[in-house]
């Protein structure tokens, strides 16, 4: 079986970022642990008028001009452009998010 629809109450969400090789999400913020992993994404926005009208305007991220989202464009595969928005946008790939994570709480409340 290549794909699976996933029910969130029979899978965790971490698991299936972590065992997935590639997400296909709407709207969903999901998408940037995916990127984070520096797996392929597809935005498949088939709704995208009736959501911009009803439910939530353009935010800051452009679904339409990005490189995360473009997979299908790529043969599904990480290229250079991704690369290089990947270092764009996060600031650190690496293993001690928590660490800074538990510093900056800490430095907060020396403050």
């Amino acid at each position: 079986q290549y794909i699976t629809v996933a029910d969130w109450r029979k899978f965790d969400i971490q698991e299936l970022l972590k065992s997935s090789a590639m997400l296909v999400t709407d709207y969903s913020s999901v998408f940037f642990d995916m990127v984070y992993m520096k797996k392929p994404v597809i935005f498949y926005q088939f709704d995208e008028e009736k959501y911009r009208k009803y439910q939530y305007d353009e935010g800051y991220f452009d679904y339409h001009n990005t490189s995360f989202g473009n997979s299908y464009k790529r043969n599904f595969e990480v290229d250079q452009n991704f690369i290089d928005e990947h270092k764009a946008t996060f600031k650190y790939w690496d293993v001690n998010n928590s660490r800074r994570v538990y510093e900056a709480i800490q430095n907060m409340e020396r403050k």
